[in-house]
């Protein structure tokens, strides 16, 4: 006799999948325009979820690499990072 499992009984649990975003909402956290989001995808700086030719939509993940990626870190000469170096205990590069 041939078991019958629905999804509900099956042990394996599911792979959870993102909330996807459109481009008014990146445009709101970003602070930029909707036109821009559009530009930056064209360019290959943001990834996006094409969902048609046309329609694209956007993942968390994908909009915290595009902020990880801009972020500048500032130099202050070198100051910091010697002052770090030698808190932890090592020799300034």
């Amino acid at each position: 006799m041939v078991e019958n499992r629905s999804a509900k009984t099956d042990p394996q649990p599911e792979a959870e999948i993102p909330q996807l975003m459109n481009a008014q909402d990146v445009a709101l956290i970003l602070k930029i325009a909707p036109k821009t989001v559009h530009k930056l995808v064209r360019r290959g700086k943001l990834g996006c979820v094409r969902v048609t030719e046309k329609d694209r939509r956007f993942t968390r993940e994908q909009v915290q690499a595009y902020i990880d990626f801009r972020t500048v870190q500032t130099s202050t000469g070198g100051q910091t990072e010697r002052a770090i170096q030698e808190m932890m205990g090592g020799e300034p590069e």
